[in-house]
C-alpha cells in the first residue's frame, strides 16, 4: 500500500500527475500527500504544487518539468533553447514553506512550544516544514550558481531518497505523533489551487506569469488593445482585523509607484480595482519597453559595458536614486535584476518596491520582510545582512554599487567581505563607487553627491560629438521639407564578441528624440550612422511583457509553451479598422 493522494480539482500540468503518481507508489502509508493547495498570508499568496506529511516533517514540494540544459543563480534559471527566464524555484518553495510552517505554529501552541523545547537553550529552533524541487523531466541538465541546489533539488527518480532523509533527520530530534493528525487536517483544509482566471475585470487574460510573493502574476489584453502585466492581491482567508491591518502594507509596492510615477524612475501603474467582491486586488502595471534589459540580463548574456557606458549608467542610476530618495523613499532590495538599463540612452529604471520604506504615509511596516525579500539579501549593505529592517537611504547607495560592480566584473561580489572597486576601472570612478561601499552608512556618500562626480567624470571622459551631413525630411503634408541638423554621439565601439569588455553590442541607429507613445508602440525618429539619415522607428510594447516574449521558441511548433502561444497570438491577431 502507498501513500495517501488528496486532490481537489485539476492537475496543473502533465509534471504534477505524473510526480503525484511517483509518490504514491515509492513511499508507503505513513506519508500522506496534499496536492494543489493554496497558502494565504498578510503578506501574500503562494501556491503549492505538493505538500507531503510524513510520519515525523512536513515537505512542501514544487515540481518543474522543465527540459534541456538551465543555467542560474539565486534569483533565475535560464533556459538556454527557449532563451527564457525563469524564477528559482528553490525561492519560491523556501517561501511557501515560511508561510505554511508559521500557520502551523500560530494555530497550534503546543506545538509551537514543543518545536521550541526540541533544542537545547541557545541552539537554532528545530524546523518542521522544508523545502524541496522535484525536477520531473528526465533528460534536464542543471548549471545552477546556487549553493542551495544541493540540498533542495532533486530529480523524480530518487526523490523519495530526499524526503525520507529529511524525515528521519527530524524524528531524531522531534516527536511529531501527538500532533501529526491535527496538521494533516490543516493542510487538507486549505484551499485549492485557483485556477487561471478567463479574466479580471474589463481585462482578458493572456497568459501567466511567474508569481510574486504578493501574489500572482497575469498578462491581461483591454478591449481597446492595450496589454498590461496584472499583479494580484488575494484578500481572502485573512480577517477583518488582518484586512484593517494589511490593506495598506499589500498596497505598498503600488503606492510606491504612483509616488514616483512622475520622475518617470518606475514602471507606470494604472489605478487598482477589486474584483469578487474585494476579496482580490488587481493592480495593472505598463510591461517594460523592448529595449530595457536588467542587469542581471546583461550579466547572464556575459554583456561588458564599455568604460563610457558604464559610468553614463552609473551616473544616470544614483541620479535616478536621488530622486527616489527626496520623495521619501528607501528602496531596501535593489538587485541586479531591478534595474533596468535603456541601451538606447543608458536611462535606468527601478523596479520591486515590494519591501521599500515609504515616509510620512501610513503604510506600517513589513514585519516578513526577510522572508520577502529573496533576491535582494546577497546585494545588503553590512548594517542590513541580519535583517532588511534596518535599512535605509545609504544602505541603498551601497546595494546600488555592488549592482553596478557585479555588471562591470560579471559576476556577483561577496558583500561579507569589504568589497572595494577593481582596478580595472578609471581612478576617478573608483574612488566614487569605494564611497558608496563605506563600511559605516554615515561614512558614505549620498546618491546626488555620487551621480554629480560621475557626472563630471563621464563629461571629461566622453568623447567630442560627430556632426550628422545636412540632409531633408519627407513631409507627410506634401510642402517643401525643410534641411534640419543635428548632433549624435560618436559611434559606440564595436565588440567582436559579446563578452568584449569595449562594448555592448552596436547599434545601427542612434536615437534622437521620442515622437511618441501609444498603448501599443513607442515612436522615435532615429539617425542611421551607416546611410547619415534619418529614420522613423516603431517599437511595440506588447513582446516586451516579459524578456521571454520576444525570444524565438527552440522548435517551431513548440506551442505547448503560454509564452509561445502569447507570440503567435500578438504576430497573428487581426489588425483593428480604422
Amino acid at each position: 500500500m502507498g501513500a495517501t493522494i488528496i486532490r481537489h480539482g485539476e492537475w496543473g500540468g502533465p509534471g504534477e500527475e505524473a510526480t503525484a503518481r511517483y509518490l504514491r507508489d515509492h513511499l508507503d502509508e505513513q506519508w500522506t500527500i496534499v496536492c494543489g493547495r493554496q497558502l494565504v498570508h498578510t503578506s501574500g499568496t503562494r501556491d503549492t504544487d505538493f505538500i507531503a506529511i510524513g510520519p515525523n516533517s512536513v515537505i512542501v514540494i514544487e515540481e518543474k518539468s522543465w527540459h534541456g540544459d538551465l543555467n542560474g543563480n539565486d534569483v533565475f534559471w535560464y533556459d538556454r533553447a527557449t532563451r527564457e527566464d525563469r524564477g528559482n524555484p528553490i525561492n519560491q518553495a523556501v517561501g511557501a514553506a515560511r508561510i505554511l510552517a508559521g500557520g502551523l505554529t500560530q494555530h497550534n501552541r503546543p506545538l509551537r512550544s514543543a518545536l521550541k523545547q526540541a533544542v537545547p537553550l541557545g541552539e537554532a529552533p528545530l524546523h518542521l516544514v522544508y523545502a524541496l524541487v522535484v525536477l520531473s523531466s528526465p533528460d534536464v541538465r542543471l548549471n545552477v550558481d546556487d549553493p542551495r541546489v544541493e540540498r533542495h533539488v532533486v530529480r523524480l527518480a530518487g526523490c523519495e531518497q530526499a524526503l525520507r532523509e529529511i524525515d528521519d533527520f527530524v524524528g531524531r530530534h522531534f516527536n511529531f505523533a501527538p500532533f501529526r493528525k491535527r496538521v494533516e487536517d490543516h493542510v487538507a483544509g486549505l484551499s485549492g489551487r485557483s485556477a487561471i482566471p478567463k479574466k479580471l475585470g474589463p481585462y482578458v487574460i493572456v497568459t501567466g506569469l511567474d508569481p510574486t510573493p504578493r501574489g500572482r502574476r497575469y498578462v491581461g489584453r483591454h478591449h481597446d488593445g492595450s496589454i498590461r502585466v496584472l499583479l494580484t492581491l488575494e484578500r481572502q482567508g485573512l480577517t477583518e482585523d488582518e484586512l484593517r491591518k494589511n490593506d495598506n502594507p499589500l498596497l505598498r509596492e503600488y503606492n510606491a509607484m504612483r509616488r514616483l510615477a512622475p520622475l518617470r524612475r518606475v514602471f507606470a501603474v494604472d489605478p487598482y480595482f477589486g474584483v469578487d467582491y474585494e476579496r482580490m486586488w488587481v493592480i495593472p502595471m505598463h510591461p517594460p519597453e523592448p529595449t530595457l534589459l536588467t542587469l542581471g540580463n546583461l550579466i547572464r548574456a556575459d554583456v561588458r559595458p564599455a568604460i563610457e557606458t558604464f559610468v553614463a549608467v552609473a551616473a544616470d542610476s544614483y541620479a535616478g536614486l536621488a530622486d527616489i530618495h527626496a520623495e521619501g523613499i528607501t528602496h531596501r532590495a535593489l538587485h541586479p535584476s531591478r534595474v533596468w538599463m535603456d541601451p538606447e540612452t543608458n536611462r535606468v529604471t527601478f523596479s520591486d518596491f515590494l519591501i521599500a520604506k515609504i515616509a510620512d504615509a501610513d503604510v506600517g511596516t513589513v514585519h516578513d520582510a526577510d522572508d520577502v525579500d529573496h533576491e535582494g539579501q546577497a546585494f545588503r549593505a553590512p548594517e542590513c545582512r541580519r535583517t532588511a529592517h534596518a535599512a535605509g537611504n545609504p544602505s541603498d547607495v551601497y546595494s546600488l554599487a555592488l549592482c553596478l560592480l557585479a555588471w562591470w566584473e560579471l559576476g556577483q561580489p561577496d558583500p561579507s567581505t569589504a568589497p572595494r572597486a577593481p582596478d580595472s576601472l578609471p581612478g576617478k570612478v573608483r574612488d566614487v563607487l569605494d564611497a558608496a561601499l563605506a563600511t559605516n552608512p554615515d561614512e558614505r556618500a549620498g546618491a546626488r553627491q555620487i551621480a554629480d562626480l560621475l557626472t563630471a567624470q563621464l563629461a571629461v571622459e566622453t568623447p567630442s560629438t560627430a556632426r550628422v551631413p545636412e540632409f531633408t525630411l519627407e513631409s507627410e503634408s506634401g510642402s517643401e521639407p525643410e534641411p534640419q541638423r543635428t548632433t549624435m554621439p560618436g559611434p559606440r565601439p564595436a565588440a567582436s564578441t559579446p563578452t568584449d569588455r569595449h562594448g555592448l553590442r552596436p547599434h545601427r541607429s542612434e536615437t534622437v528624440r521620442r515622437l511618441g507613445d501609444s498603448a501599443a508602440a513607442t515612436t522615435r525618429q532615429a539617425v542611421d550612422r551607416a546611410l547619415a539619415g534619418y529614420q522613423t522607428l516603431k517599437t511595440t510594447k506588447a513582446p516586451a511583457l516579459l524578456t521571454r516574449l520576444h525570444r524565438t521558441p527552440a522548435e517551431p511548433d513548440a506551442t505547448h509553451d503560454p509564452a509561445d502561444r502569447l507570440r503567435t497570438y500578438l504576430h497573428r491577431r487581426p489588425r483593428r479598422q480604422p
